[in-house]
C-alpha cells in the first residue's frame, strides 16, 4: 500500500539496474526535484493509476512539515510528473517512507531508483520505516536494509457502503464536537502527544484539522472536561472516504467517534470507506467488521535501524496515513 514501485535497489554499493545512459535512450530525459503543492494533483493521479489511495489534501499537510521529504521526477521537456517518493520526519528520530510510485507508462526505466536514492539521502543515518507490499517485501528486507520487522501489521479494510447499526452512537457524559478554535486544537494536540505518540505533532495537526474535504472530531468527557479521543475522515484520490487517524481511550469511544465521523461525512455512506487499523488492536478490527467492510490486505512494516515501539498502541484504532505516519 504505502510503498509500491521500486525498479531495483543499491545493494552493497552496487546498483542492480540498467545504466542511466541506457535508461535515457528508452525513456524521457528527467530530473529529480523537491515536490511542491502544485504537483499534488498529478501525484495523486499517478497514485490512483497504481491502484493506491491517499487523502486529497494529506500530502499538503505533511509537506509543510518536512518539505525536503518529498521528491518528484519531472520530464525535462514537458514538465510532466513521472513519479514521486516521500520519506517524512514528523517524529524527529524516525521517518516514514511511502507515496513511492511511478506512472505505469514510465516504469522499469530506473526512475524509481533515482527517487529512492534521493529520499534515502534525506533519511541519512536516521531510523525509518515502511510498509512492504508482497511483491517488494524481499527487496526491502534483504537488499535495501529494512530488515527489522515490526510485530504489528496494518490491516486495510474497504467497502462500497457502510453499516452503522451496530456501532456505539452515544455515551453518557461524552460529547463529540468539531476540532475548531485554538484552545481546543491545543488540547487535542496535547492528547495526541501525551496519550498516543509520546512526541509532539504540533507542527502537523493544526493543518490536518483544517484540511478541505474532511471532518475532524474530538470526544470530551463532560465530567472532567478531558479529551478522551479524536478522529478524522477525508476524501481520497478515488473519491471514497478515508478514515484516519482514530485514537481513543477505549473501544466504545472509538466506535462513537467512527459513527460520528461517518454521520457528518456523507461521502462514506454514498461512495464507500477505507479503514486502516493494526492487527494488534482487536477493537479496530471489530469496528471494521461492524461497518461491514471487507479485508483487502495485511501489510508488514519494516525498519532499517530499530523497530519503533514507543507509543500507546491500544489507543490506535485507525492509523493516520500509510504513507507518511508511523501509525
Amino acid at each position: 500500500m504505502a510503498t509500491t514501485t521500486v525498479d531495483t535497489i543499491t545493494i552493497d554499493g552496487h546498483n542492480h539496474h540498467r545504466p542511466h545512459q541506457q535508461q535515457q535512450q528508452c525513456g524521457p530525459n528527467y530530473h529529480i526535484r523537491y515536490m511542491t503543492e502544485t504537483d499534488v494533483p498529478e501525484v495523486l493521479q499517478i497514485w490512483g493509476d497504481n491502484n493506491l489511495h491517499e487523502g486529497t489534501h494529506t500530502i499538503q499537510s505533511f509537506l509543510k512539515v518536512d518539505p525536503e521529504g518529498f521528491v518528484v521526477a519531472v520530464d525535462d521537456r514537458t514538465g510532466q510528473v513521472l513519479g514521486m517518493c516521500a520519506g517524512v520526519f514528523i517524529n524527529p528520530d524516525t521517518g516514514f517512507i511511502g507515496l513511492y510510485g511511478v506512472d505505469p507508462v514510465y516504469q522499469k526505466l530506473g526512475i524509481g531508483l533515482n527517487m529512492w536514492q534521493k529520499i534515502m539521502a534525506h533519511i541519512g543515518d536516521r531510523n525509518a520505516g515502511l510498509y512492504a507490499v508482497p511483491e517488494h517485501l524481499v527487496m526491502y528486507r534483504d537488499r535495501a536494509g529494512f530488515a527489522r520487522e515490526d510485530s504489528r501489521q496494518m490491516v486495510l479494510y474497504d467497502g462500497e457502503s457502510v453499516r452503522l447499526r451496530d456501532l456505539v452512537k452515544s455515551m453518557d457524559g461524552i460529547r463529540v464536537e468539531p476540532i475548531v478554535g485554538d484552545q481546543l486544537v491545543e488540547r487535542v494536540v496535547d492528547y495526541d502527544n501525551r496519550g498516543v505518540h509520546r512526541y509532539s505533532r504540533s507542527r502537523l495537526l493544526p493543518g490536518v484539522f483544517r484540511e478541505p474535504d474532511s471532518v475532524a472530531l474530538v470526544a470530551v468527557d463532560e465530567y472532567d472536561d478531558q479529551v478522551v479521543g479524536y478522529g478524522c475522515m477525508r476524501t481520497n484520490n478515488i473519491g471514497k472516504a478515508m478514515a484516519g487517524p482514530v485514537y481513543a481511550n477505549n473501544d466504545a469511544l472509538a466506535e462513537l467517534l467512527v459513527y460520528s465521523l461517518i454521520d457528518r461525512f456523507p461521502t462514506a455512506q454514498t461512495r464507500g470507506l477505507l479503514f486502516m487499523t493494526l492487527d494488534s488492536n482487536p477493537g479496530g478490527i471489530r469496528i471494521a467488521d461492524k461497518l461491514g467492510l471487507g479485508k483487502q490486505e495485511q501489510l508488514p512494516r519494516f525498519f532499517n535501524k530499530f523497530v519503533y515501539t514507543d507509543a500507546q498502541w491500544d489507543r490506535v484504532y485507525c492509523i493516520h496515513s500509510p504513507n507518511f505516519a508511523i501509525f
